[in-house]
């Protein structure tokens, strides 16, 4: 019985080691999204950085201001490259105020080592509820979408590139966070 107790012991404190590592390594690798996630709770969200660039993507709701970044393939290594610089417009999707679908794609959390102001840009687009406005700057003219949808989707999932009659984007990001196992994708239609 006393040998029962002492493997016991020592099971559960490896075990609570274990655990508390795992957690650690978490908070480690996504504290820039625990951090949001805390400031969009107590709404002291900061203000987004002003860009020189006139192709800018924003939705203050959830304190995003990037730069669009505009993809000429749909090469899988060139679009991360690109996501450290901003939002990813995907190719051969509608742009801002056609009729159709225009995808962007930012990033909801990466790895630590890449440095960039943008790894977590997308990592509260789930916050963004029915009648949230998105803007988007493009060739000096304001297009307005009004978000209808937000749900999460399986990875390739042909929802993303559905086209419309009508004049929508939808904004993609990995999920749940720090994971690539789904999808989660937010609608906008043309004000």
């Amino acid at each position: 019985m006393e040998k029962h107790r002492s493997i016991w012991k020592r099971t559960t404190f490896f075990g609570a080691i274990f655990a508390g590592a795992i957690l650690v390594s978490y908070l480690v690798v996504n504290w820039p999204v625990v951090v949001q996630q805390a400031q969009f709770a107590t709404g002291n969200m900061p203000n987004p950085p002003i860009f020189a660039t006139e192709d800018v993507i924003e939705i203050p709701e959830i304190g995003v201001r990037a730069p669009i970044v505009w993809a000429t393939d749909d090469n899988k290594d060139a679009l991360q490259k690109q996501l450290l610089d901003g939002v990813v417009h995907y190719p051969e999707t509608a742009l801002p105020g056609e009729i159709g679908n225009g995808v962007y794609v930012g990033h909801s959390s990466n790895y630590w080592w890449e440095k960039s102001d943008y790894n977590t840009i997308f990592g509260l687009i789930s916050k963004l509820e029915a009648g949230t406005e998105i803007t988007i700057r493009y060739q000096d003219q304001e297009y307005v979408y009004e978000v209808y949808e937000n749900r999460s989707v399986a990875k390739d999932d042909p929802e993303i590139w559905r086209q419309t009659d009508t004049a929508e984007i939808t904004l993609v990001t990995c999920w749940p966070r720090g994971t690539n196992l789904k999808n989660f994708l937010v609608r906008g239609k043309l004000q």
